[in-house]
């Protein structure tokens, strides 16, 4: 996501997601919890609704 949180897609939607469509638990690459966004699998579109944290602008820079 634009904001450096992942998405994760779940067989059925849980029930705790927040107003952005993200939540905190625990997966398989971060045990220990992560913020992040929940993808619809059932439902379009699957993108979140606004972003929890600030997106990156000119985040990188070659020299």
């Amino acid at each position: 996501m634009l904001d450096g949180f992942p998405i994760y897609a779940y067989a059925q939607e849980p029930s705790d997601v927040d107003d952005c469509g993200g939540r905190t638990a625990n997966t398989a690459e971060y045990p220990n919890g992560i913020y992040h966004y929940v993808a619809s699998t059932t439902r379009a579109p699957n993108v979140p609704k606004c972003l929890k944290g600030v997106a990156a602008t000119r985040g990188f820079k070659f020299r």
